[in-house]
């Protein structure tokens, strides 16, 4: 006995093509198709785990300093000698032959052959060390402090991008909901917080309170809420019109449930745009206050703080300011081609699907 073939019909085909999408699925699938705007996302993650993965397989510390070697090129040719306390010291090839101008022709020899030798009674050899992106002024590896200067710098633009959005959206949330005089008073006292120059008053925040990486979380995030509060209160004023939240007044839900249920959750898509925009914003007011020298403070180093290293001996040693501020451009670029990918993404009027 065969079994009977069953056939769907047209209408279940259609309503089976007609299944509906989600939000998020149909932004992801939007997402795809901006080539760059992925590209950005792998090039921002391939950074990240650079700066907090890499240590873990880098041979050099941050701070570990080698007055010997002084500030060498990258790739540059390295050559080891223990001095007359038996400590295994390390000098840049070139430096060697600008330092010893009265080298016999066999020493040349042997230094340009990469082979032992020895010079004024001490024993010199090719070592095994390779510097990717060379060394600072104070034989300090580059890579590791840019690995340093990454963590802090992402650190900073993340956690205080994670204080400006709980202030923000908060704020926002309860003065869009409650409106009228509770808005306008809350609203006013944001117009007159965005007269202030941001910058001055992060300083002055830095000055008074101390300058420390916990100190610049809270003055950065602490200045950065009032454009995500002006947002969140502009999309709230839209949503409690909303059908969904009238009927969650109407049958008695209290204030803080129907915002913290209906109102931010439906704010998910402009609070991920800003958060991914202001990410580099804060990133770049992070380092304003490091080239001023009110951000972090030596041994440790920012982005900022490198490149404000480097433009010092830019003249002399140019990899100490290239290095750095290639890193922070491209994650700059990253992030904002990857934000204007959301937003376009999250623009429900944008979809052509």
């Amino acid at each position: 006995m065969k079994s009977a073939r069953i056939t769907p019909s047209i209408e279940t085909m259609e309503s089976i093509a007609e299944t509906p999408r989600s939000l998020w699925t149909d932004a992801m699938l939007r997402l795809r198709k901006n080539h760059l705007a992925v590209a950005s996302f792998w090039i921002f993650v391939g950074i990240t785990l650079f700066c907090f993965i890499g240590p873990l397989f880098h041979p050099y510390a941050p701070d570990n300093q080698n007055r010997t070697l002084r500030a060498t090129p990258p790739f540059a040719e390295i050559l080891e000698y223990e001095d007359a306390f038996g400590k295994l010291n390390q000098i840049s090839k070139a430096d060697f032959q600008t330092r010893n101008r009265d080298l016999t022709a066999e020493i040349l020899a042997e230094v340009e052959n990469d082979q032992p030798f020895e010079y004024k009674g001490v024993e010199y050899s090719r070592s095994t060390a390779t510097y990717v992106m060379g060394t600072d002024g104070h034989g300090r590896d580059v890579m590791a402090r840019i690995m340093q200067g990454g963590r802090i710098s992402l650190g900073v633009g993340f956690l205080a991008t994670m204080i400006s959005l709980f202030i923000g959206v908060t704020y926002g949330s309860i003065s869009g909901y409650q409106g009228g005089r509770l808005d306008a008073f809350m609203m006013r006292a944001v117009e007159i917080l965005y007269s202030l120059p941001f910058t001055i008053f992060v300083i002055l925040l830095m000055v008074v309170f101390g300058r420390s990486i916990i100190m610049i979380f809270i003055a950065i995030g602490a200045v950065e809420w009032l454009t995500m509060a002006r947002i969140t209160r502009n999309q709230v004023l839209q949503l409690k019109e909303q059908e969904f939240a009238l009927a969650a007044k109407a049958i008695g839900v209290s204030t803080p449930t129907i915002i913290r249920k209906h109102m931010i959750p439906n704010l998910l898509g402009p609070i991920v745009v800003y958060a991914t925009l202001s990410i580099p914003a804060i990133m770049i007011l992070e380092s304003i206050l490091s080239f001023l020298g009110l951000g972090v403070q030596p041994p440790d180093a920012s982005w900022g703080s490198l490149i404000s290293d480097g433009a010092q001996k830019m003249t002399a040693y140019p990899w100490l300011l290239f290095v750095p501020a290639s890193f922070f451009s491209i994650t700059l670029f990253a992030m904002n081609f990857l934000g204007d990918g959301l937003r376009d993404a999250l623009d429900v009027k944008s979809s052509k699907d």
